[in-house]
C-alpha cells in the first residue's frame, strides 16, 4: 500500500507593489507552478528575497531550508479578488507519492472573490422567477447596501397542501466570481474559509407563512461525481436565521457547519470534508434564495465574498477535482471529473 504525502494548501495575504514573504508546509520544497501574475522569489532563511524564480528553472528546488518565499506584488492590480497562485510538492522520497499544494495570493483582506456591483450585475442571474433571469441594479444606497443587485417575486404557484411555493427563485453568481481572473480552481482556497454577503428585504412579510426547505445558501460543482454534479446547501435555521433586516451573512465552508449534500429522497446528509473540498476545487456556481415567504417579497444582496481562513484549513486530498475516490491512506480525498 502506498502511502500519499500531500502538500497543503497555504494562502499568503499580500500588499500591493511589495515584497510579500510566504511560508509553505514543509522544509524541503520544489516549486512546480509559477502565478501568472506578479513574481515568486526564492528567499534565505531569514525570509529575505534572493533570486526569481523561471520557468525555465521548474521544478525548482528551494534553497532554503524553512520553506520560504517570496511573492513580488504588482504595482497595478484589481484587489478584489485573489491575485494568482503557484504549485509546489515536498521533495519525492522513494517510499512515498507526493501529490502538488496551491500557493493563494489574495489581497491584503484575505478575499479569493467578491462582487461588489460598483458598476453593474457582474453576471449575476436570477433562476426560478418566471421571465425575470436578469437582477435589478440598483445605483442607490440602502443602509449597508450601497450599488447592489435585487429582484421580487414575479411568481406564485402555492401548493394546496403546503401553502408554500412549488419553485423558489435565487440570486446565481456568475462566471466571473467563480474563475476570477481566469483562476480555476483557485477557490480550493476558500475550505475552512468564509462566505460573505449583505442581504435585506425591500418588501415582504416574514411573520406569515415561510417556504420549506429554505436552502439559503448552495454551492454546486457541475463537473464533480464523474459529471454527475454535486450541489451542498446551507439551510436557514436557528443558527442562521434571516427575518428579513438588513443583515451580513457570514458562514464557514468546513466540516461541522451544518452543509448538506443534496442526494435523491428527502434526507440529506452531512457534507463530508471530502464533499467540501471536491467542490471547491471546481465550483460552478453559488446561489442565495431571494424567495423566503410564500406570499412574495424583495430582496437586495450586496457585498458577496469569500475569504480565507486567518490559519489555512489542512486541505483533506488532491488539489485536483471532483468527487471524492478514496485511496488507500484513510482520510486522503481523491477526486474525479466528468467530461468537459
Amino acid at each position: 500500500i502506498e502511502t500519499y504525502v500531500v502538500a497543503q494548501h497555504v494562502t499568503c495575504r499580500c500588499q500591493v507593489a511589495l515584497d510579500n514573504p510566504c511560508l509553505l508546509a514543509g522544509t524541503d520544497v520544489l516549486i512546480t507552478q509559477l502565478p501568472v501574475v506578479g513574481a515568486l522569489l526564492d528567499a534565505t532563511d531569514a525570509g529575505e528575497p534572493s533570486n526569481q524564480i523561471t520557468e525555465s528553472q521548474l521544478p525548482y528546488r528551494l534553497t532554503n531550508s524553512k520553506g520560504r518565499v517570496v511573492f513580488r506584488a504588482p504595482d497595478n492590480y484589481d484587489t478584489s479578488g485573489a491575485w494568482s497562485f503557484a504549485n509546489y510538492t515536498l521533495v519525492p522520497d522513494t517510499a512515498e507519492v507526493y501529490e502538488g499544494g496551491n500557493i493563494f495570493f489574495t489581497n491584503h483582506l484575505g478575499l479569493l472573490t467578491s462582487s461588489q456591483f460598483t458598476s453593474g450585475s457582474e453576471g449575476w442571474t436570477i433562476v426560478g422567477n418566471g421571465d425575470m433571469t436578469t437582477p435589478l441594479y440598483m445605483t442607490i444606497t440602502a443602509g449597508m447596501l450601497d450599488r447592489y443587485i435585487a429582484a421580487g417575486d414575479e411568481v406564485s404557484a402555492l401548493d394546496p397542501d403546503t401553502g408554500t411555493d412549488r419553485r423558489k427563485w435565487y440570486f446565481v453568481s456568475g462566471s466571473d466570481f467563480v474563475n476570477f481572473a481566469g483562476l480555476r480552481g483557485f477557490l480550493a482556497g476558500a475550505f475552512g474559509g468564509t462566505l460573505r454577503f449583505t442581504i435585506k428585504a425591500t418588501y415582504g412579510d416574514w411573520s406569515s407563512t415561510l417556504n420549506s426547505p429554505l436552502d439559503f445558501i448552495s454551492l454546486e460543482c457541475g463537473k464533480c461525481d464523474y459529471g454527475r454534479g454535486i450541489r451542498l446547501v446551507r439551510f436557514a435555521d436557528v443558527s442562521l436565521p434571516w427575518d428579513g433586516t438588513e443583515q451580513v451573512i457570514e458562514v464557514t465552508i468546513g466540516l461541522g457547519h451544518l452543509w448538506r449534500r443534496v442526494v435523491t429522497g428527502s434526507s440529506w446528509p452531512l457534507a463530508s470534508q471530502c464533499d467540501i473540498a471536491a467542490v471547491l476545487s471546481a465550483l460552478t456556481s453559488v446561489s442565495i434564495l431571494g424567495d423566503f415567504t410564500a406570499s412574495g417579497e424583495g430582496v437586495g444582496v450586496d457585498n458577496v465574498e469569500m475569504e480565507v481562513a486567518a490559519e489555512h484549513a489542512a486541505f483533506p486530498g488532491s488539489s485536483s477535482q471532483g468527487a471524492c475516490v478514496p485511496r488507500a491512506t484513510p482520510g486522503h480525498c481523491g477526486v474525479a471529473w466528468g467530461p468537459d
